[in-house]
């Protein structure tokens, strides 16, 4: 057999291995991600739209997973989860504040005539539920989780998870 032939036959091989490994576990992936969902509410209510993200705590390589929330659920398929592990939840709502703002686009000098204007948005919950969070969950798997989140606005501090 020659050199050239066995190389060939290696990296046919290896090609192999490397495939069915990717298919079969994830190459010893112990860490798969995990599906979740929930209920958000803000003083009693189901949040009407808004986003939910859950940030990994002492994990930096870990993706961030995030959904829509849409008349109080939101629902993250386990393909685009969070691993399993603590999380910080950040939670936002944007409401119109019935003001009209330009949008950014085009020359800023052009007369307001030519200038496109949208309704400024403001977002309207507690800090202690986003920008500065203390929603905590942990993530445990193996198939789905559910959390659900009780929000106020006269909260002196979130409630802990």
């Amino acid at each position: 057999m020659t050199n050239r032939r066995r190389r060939v036959e290696w990296i046919g091989w290896a090609t192999r291995a490397v495939i069915t490994c990717g298919l079969l576990t994830g190459c010893g992936s112990d860490s798969p991600r995990v599906a979740v969902d929930g209920q958000v509410t803000f003083e009693g209510q189901p949040l009407a739209s808004g986003q939910i993200a859950f940030i990994p705590l002492g994990a930096e390589s870990a993706p961030t997973a995030g959904a829509t929330i849409s008349e109080g659920r939101y629902q993250i398929p386990a393909e685009q989860g969070p691993f399993p592990g603590e999380h910080r939840v950040e939670i936002r709502a944007y409401r119109g504040t019935g003001k009209k703002v330009w949008d950014g686009m085009g020359d800023e000098n052009a007369p307001a005539t030519q200038k496109r204007y949208v309704e400024e948005l403001e977002q309207y919950l507690p800090r202690i539920y986003n920008d500065e969070s203390t929603l905590r969950v942990t993530i445990t798997g193996p198939k789905k989780d559910q959390h659900d989140f009780a929000l106020r606005a006269s909260s002196a501090s979130a409630p802990r998870r």
